[in-house]
């Protein structure tokens, strides 16, 4: 790990920085050689500022509020064919989005796992993902909108291999739960 005098930074851009309480080991820098330069350092707190100001927002959701459900393909079951779903549920518990449940136990920024029930399942994992506090919750406020946000999240994460994978196990669960004539019925169409 460098030494803070490695960090190519002036001391201008270092006074700047620790006035505002911005570590400049979390600043990318945008001058030559990725020297720092002082709109780097208003940007990294602007980013900072911005995720306070959301999980200020955000910070009264409990473990059981959100704008989306916890397991959606489960929950459409539920509700859409509750004879399936129980079906399924009597051979086996019920997929989840995230490989320890239907969130995560922690992010990789360090954000509440709960803040991600505010984003579309399809958002989700990228949220989970996003290597800092400040990446996270820009993602969050951009897929939390209630208008465009589920859209969004499908449009660019549809395809995201741990979402693909969730929409498998599902599917493998579902048939799993069929019996055979059923399953042909199901797959082909036929009685």
């Amino acid at each position: 790990m460098s030494s803070d005098e490695e960090i190519p930074a002036s001391p201008v851009v270092r006074r700047m920085a620790s006035r505002l309480g911005v570590n400049l080991r979390n600043v990318t820098g945008t001058g030559v050689d990725g020297r720092i330069r002082t709109d780097d350092v208003r940007t990294a707190y602007n980013q900072w500022q911005t995720a306070r100001a959301i999980a200020a927002s955000l910070a009264g959701t409990s473990g059981d509020a959100g704008r989306y459900p916890l397991n959606p393909a489960v929950d459409t079951l539920r509700s859409s064919d509750p004879q399936r779903y129980h079906a399924a549920l009597r051979r086996s518990s019920a997929p989840t989005l995230f490989a320890a449940g239907d969130l995560p136990p922690f992010t990789a920024s360090g954000m509440d796992p709960n803040v991600l029930r505010q984003v579309p399942w399809q958002a989700r994992h990228p949220v989970a993902a996003a290597s800092s506090t400040a990446e996270a919750y820009a993602l969050v406020q951009r897929f939390s909108d209630p208008v465009s946000g589920e859209t969004d999240a499908a449009m660019t994460y549809d395809t995201h291999p741990a979402n693909v994978d969730y929409q498998r196990r599902v599917q493998t669960w579902v048939a799993d739960s069929l019996t055979d004539d059923q399953l042909h019925s199901s797959l082909f169409g036929q009685s």
